[in-house]
């Protein structure tokens, strides 16, 4: 009987232990899921990242680029002002050459009949 009892006593501890082996390994079954979700994530977010810096440089490059526009832009007004001044400076000195032209016609005029009819 106290065989029995001993037997029976260890069959429970047998148990027990086999019961909890079976939670030891559940949880440790649960911790890897959560530890594999979690490097998942983290890589999901690895790659989010790596995501946001390709499209960062994208921006740079395209504000870089936007900014080359707008400073030839600029100097493209700069060229067509400075075309214009000159432009307009040219026909300011043929308006000059004209009169003094005119003026200097005028003058060998006068002294033709100045010459020819005193």
């Amino acid at each position: 009987s106290k065989l029995s009892y001993v037997s029976r006593t260890m069959l429970t501890v047998d148990q027990v232990l086999i019961e909890s082996r079976k939670k030891c390994l559940d949880y440790m079954r649960e911790l890897d899921e959560r530890v594999f979700q979690k490097e998942e994530y983290i890589a999901d977010l690895n790659q989010a990242m790596l995501e946001m810096t390709v499209k960062q440089t994208n921006m740079r490059y395209n504000l870089e680029r936007e900014e080359e526009k707008v400073a030839a832009s600029t100097q493209l007004l700069s060229l067509a002002q400075q075309k214009d001044e000159l432009e307009e400076r040219i026909k300011e000195m043929e308006l000059l050459q004209f009169n003094t032209n005119n003026v200097d016609r005028n003058s060998r005029v006068q002294q033709f009949f100045k010459t020819f009819h005193p």
